[in-house]
């Protein structure tokens, strides 16, 4: 995609690493799964500690001269989640998956590709699942999911691509600056 002059953003690793503790929350309050008290506690203190890390990085990255997204927390690509899927899918990515889009989506991210690794099925079948939603929520968002398994073609791979691309480059041609 560089090669081809698109920039490529990639969402934060660490929402990966930072949704336990919705989930937890989650499945605590909807009787799911319950946790001690001590056990909640210590998540609590956790918890508080990353949001409390992720205000202070979004606080110095705001004073670089490039515009840098700031980190997500966990409970606010939650909140994008929500709109199109329950947080009870916690199977592979789960709702972290659309709530990362939905972040994008908003930030003015109209083109997004949505990698499906070595056959993870969670995450494929949310995939497919969410995408009339966004599109109805998101008519400006070119979205496309690629299943990266070993029995994909790449000439398969490289013509959605190429159609995505097309697509991604005749839209942005249309958009009027604000």
């Amino acid at each position: 995609l560089t090669n081809r002059g698109i920039e490529v953003v990639i969402p934060p690793l660490l929402a990966f690493f930072t949704q336990n503790f919705v989930n937890i929350d989650f499945n605590h309050r909807n009787n799911v799964r319950k946790t001690r008290f001590t056990e909640r506690k210590i998540q609590d203190l956790l918890h508080s500690t990353v949001v409390s890390r992720i205000k202070q990085v979004n606080s110095l990255m705001g004073k670089f001269k490039q515009h840098l997204e700031p980190v997500s927390t966990p409970e606010s690509l939650a909140g994008h989640a929500r709109k199109v899927i329950s947080l009870v899918n916690q199977a592979g990515e789960g709702w972290l998956l659309p709530g990362e889009i939905i972040a994008m989506a908003e930030s003015g991210i109209h083109n997004i590709i949505s990698l499906q690794p070595f056959g993870c099925i969670a995450n494929h079948v949310v995939a497919k699942g969410i995408s009339s939603k966004l599109s109805r929520l998101y008519p400006d968002l070119n979205f496309l999911n690629l299943d990266m398994d070993a029995g994909n073609s790449d000439v398969n791979l490289q013509n959605r691509l190429d159609f995505f691309i097309h697509s991604a480059k005749s839209n942005a041609h249309h958009i009027t600056p604000s």
